[in-house]
């Protein structure tokens, strides 16, 4: 059920290199957003992907100082979540949204099993925050 955007090497790469992985992080969240722009919502996805990963291996790195790398994860799952919306990609939609609560919620299985709609409102609580 993972949501795979990077590949196996640069997941690697990223997790050998976690300082350097941040300017990636961001420059997929921007060429995302300009694929957003243009109404190019399935290379937008493929975009946001990559920076949703980066952000979980991150999350994962980095366990004593999460809140911005948690914000960061729930509020590009809610953004793949509208985009798959507008490029009708309703399969890949609830695969991300459940992969978001489980990496930002792993101790909490009712959350895990829970809908979308739930999943959906503990993002954006995550994403407020």
């Amino acid at each position: 059920m993972q949501v795979t955007y990077l590949s196996r090497q640069k997941a690697q790469w990223i997790q050998r290199h976690p300082v350097s992985a941040l300017n990636f992080l961001m420059n997929s969240e921007l060429v995302g957003e300009l694929h957003a722009t243009n109404g190019e919502y399935k290379d937008a996805i493929v975009q946001y992907g990559c920076a949703f990963e980066i952000a979980s291996i991150l999350l994962k790195i980095y366990k004593s100082n999460t809140g911005p790398l948690r914000k960061k994860i729930a509020s590009l799952a809610l953004t793949i979540y509208r985009l798959c919306i507008l490029s009708q990609t309703k399969h890949q939609r609830n695969r991300v949204i459940k992969q978001a609560i489980f990496d930002l919620f792993p101790n909490q299985p009712l959350l895990n099993q829970s809908s979308i709609n739930t999943a959906l409102e503990a993002l954006a609580s995550e994403a407020k925050e």
